[in-house]
């Protein structure tokens, strides 16, 4: 083989790889767990004592801030 043929092959197996591994990672994927009880979504935290309500200006329920970077 010449080497343009060599270099068209490599890349040909490389394209083959890269879309045999997106096809593999989307056939094996999951669904992600979100905020709240594992697979069951609920949205309802298993902690006791939450405050339902805060306010920035005057602190209330606020235990810790950070300053950002455009501010």
């Amino acid at each position: 083989m010449n080497s343009i043929m060599q270099h068209k092959l490599k890349q040909l197996s490389l394209s083959f790889c890269l879309v045999f591994v997106l096809i593999v990672r989307a056939a094996f994927a999951t669904d992600q767990p979100q905020w709240g009880e594992a697979w069951t979504r609920n949205m309802v935290s298993k902690e006791r004592g939450l405050p339902d309500s805060f306010d920035p200006k005057t602190g209330q329920n606020i235990k810790w801030t950070g300053a950002f970077l455009n501010q």
